[in-house]
């Protein structure tokens, strides 16, 4: 397929199928950007893990983060 192809069908595809094409898109990541993006998670998944043993930040749970973000935005 061509790139315009490509395009063309992408209102087509259904929003989970979007959502992994972007993954696996990114997953491709830029050779000439010397890594990956599943590099860069790796990195910045040690280094949140890091913050937590250190005690530098505090977990909640996710539905309690989900609640706070959606009072912010006033949903």
């Amino acid at each position: 397929m061509s790139l315009a192809e490509i395009l063309q069908e992408l209102p087509r595809l259904t929003r989970e199928d979007r959502a992994l094409l972007a993954d696996r898109l990114a997953e491709t990541g830029d050779p000439l950007a010397g890594g990956t993006v599943a590099e860069a998670w790796k990195t910045e998944a040690r280094r949140r893990l890091a913050e937590l043993d250190s005690g530098r930040v505090l977990a909640i749970p996710g539905d309690a983060a989900l609640a706070q973000v959606r009072r912010q935005l006033g949903e």
